[in-house]
């Protein structure tokens, strides 16, 4: 088998290389077994290989992968079913780190040996239903086993909470806070096989629901347990909330903004709200914020909320069931007060924050994904990339970048940097700085960019060299190709946050 291992730097200072031991182990604790370990034989746990870790700049990243052979530990007696698999860093100690308490990784059960390992991976349900209303029902069922697995059924429910139990297997007395409410026939399937079933099932509400409201919908295959499993703790799957009711439920699907505006300046901002309920919908009211982070507080809180501040607002009309509604809300970009000036930050927006509405769900009315740059700055970003699919190691091939200015200001003059690297992120390190460069990518190019006025694009096409980054260790294969625009962190920006772009690239032999 093939195991991969990330691991991180989260200290202050550069990490030399050093090692990763793999282990199986019946519980979810790992003893060193190494140099410096107890002194006793530890029977709960076997080693399964070793991996290398390169060097590592603070903050930065490696997946490395490496094969093993299954081996089951001395307690096990050769018992198939599911084991832990985990991972130590620097066992040895070899590295003074800040921390040694958190060397672990426990990355969770693995069935080990011959047997079937049936699981749901996915289900597809509508966002709201009327009670006792059909509806259909899609799941992807899966036999992550070692063996084939037999037919077998999946019971589907309707439950109150996240825990699911087998009505194969229910106490004497009766389950009230779930309901069957279908179940659907699984093919034989092969390891590594998955079916794709659906069904109509009705909503029918548990005993102890309490009418119209928000409930989870779940799935359990082989219930009855006919399939003699490696892993019989992960045949349930519960997919999440569904409204179940006779309400309206508004929510916000879209939120667009330009990517940067000077502070008090009028913002143009257009949101989409729907209601995706089963009944149409009172007026209410949207109010757009600006935010630190991509969270927001509810304004009527009853404290002061300072990391947020509401820009402006507007009426939202009755909505029919299904129906949506697309507004421009405009106001000027202020601040909120914990504000640090110039820089990224988040435009949001909260539907019915006075409850107006009595809706299936009252849980997912804020939106606050879409970042925007405030300030009297320059803002470069990368926006396209093209390239050759596939370059032999060390051929000269061509690629073009296109660097664009999205701030509120001109930018002057600087330089995109264009790199080979084993990761999609690159590191805003350059290596004419005199430091030590990264080991993960490589410099292959440089493009002047020239002074940009807001909104002014600049395109350069250049012949670069397919050279591999250093811990490539000469190795052909599929790499990133990654451009940087201003690398050097030479101006000032609105955001630092998407000054890259990368896109694949194979180097053969």
């Amino acid at each position: 088998m093939t195991a991969s291992v990330t691991v991180c730097n989260q200290g202050t200072d550069y990490s030399p290389q050093t090692q990763a031991q793999l282990y199986v182990s019946m519980d979810d604790e790992l003893t060193p077994m190494g140099l410096g370990g107890p002194g006793y034989p530890v029977t709960d746990q076997a080693p399964l290989g070793m991996v290398q870790v390169p060097d590592l700049f603070p903050g930065r990243c490696a997946t490395v992968s490496t094969n093993f052979w299954p081996t089951l530990p001395p307690d096990a007696q050769n018992v198939h079913g599911a084991y832990y698999v985990g991972a130590i860093i620097d066992e040895q100690s070899s590295v003074q780190e800040l921390r040694e308490d958190n060397n672990v990784f426990i990355h969770g059960l693995v069935g080990v040996g011959d047997g079937p390992d049936l699981v749901i991976t996915a289900m597809s349900i509508p966002t709201s239903v009327a009670p006792s209303q059909a509806f259909t029902l899609s799941a992807r069922a899966c036999n992550q086993g070692t063996q084939p697995s037999g037919p077998t059924e999946a019971q589907l429910y309707l439950s109150i909470d996240t825990a699911l139990t087998p009505t194969w297997t229910s106490p004497s007395f009766p389950l009230r806070d779930q309901t069957l409410i279908g179940q659907v026939s699984v093919s034989a399937l092969a390891p590594g096989q998955c079916e794709a079933v659906s069904t109509t099932a009705t909503a029918t509400l548990p005993p102890d629901a309490q009418g119209d409201g928000v409930y989870y919908i779940g799935a359990i295959i082989d219930g009855a347990s006919w399939e003699h499993e490696l892993r019989e703790d992960n045949n349930v799957f519960v997919k999440g909330l569904i409204g179940i009711g006779n309400r309206p439920d508004l929510v916000i699907r879209e939120l667009s903004a330009p990517a940067s505006v000077a502070p008090g300046q009028p913002l143009a901002v257009t949101v989409k709200t729907c209601n995706q309920g089963t009944q149409p919908s009172s007026p209410t009211l949207v109010q757009l914020f600006l935010s630190l982070d991509d969270e927001l507080s509810s304004p009527s809180v009853g404290y002061p909320v300072r990391d947020q501040l509401e820009l402006t607002g507007t009426s939202l009309p009755a909505l029919g069931a299904g129906q949506c509604l697309t507004q421009v809300l405009s106001g000027p970009a202020m601040l909120p007060p914990d504000a640090q000036g110039d820089g990224r930050y988040f435009l949001g927006a909260i539907i019915d924050d006075s409850n107006q509405v009595h809706e299936l769900r009252e849980d997912n009315n804020s939106f606050a994904k879409t970042p925007i740059g405030v300030g009297l700055r320059s803002d470069l970003v990368v926006t396209a990339l093209t390239s050759v699919p596939s370059v032999q190691v060390g051929a000269s091939f061509s690629a073009t970048v296109q660097v664009c200015n999205q701030g509120t200001q001109p930018s002057s003059a600087s330089s995109v940097f264009l790199y080979t690297s084993l990761n999609a992120v690159l590191t805003a390190e350059s290596p004419l700085s005199g430091g030590p460069n990264p080991q993960d990518q490589r410099l292959i190019g440089v493009a002047m960019v020239g002074a940009m006025n807001p909104g002014g694009c600049f395109s350069q096409s250049l012949t670069v060299s397919a050279d591999l980054p250093p811990r490539a260790m000469g190795m052909p294969g599929a790499y990133f190709l990654g451009a940087y625009a201003d690398a050097e962190e030479a101006l000032s920006e609105l955001r630092e946050d998407n000054n890259s772009r990368v896109t694949g690239l194979l180097l053969t032999p």
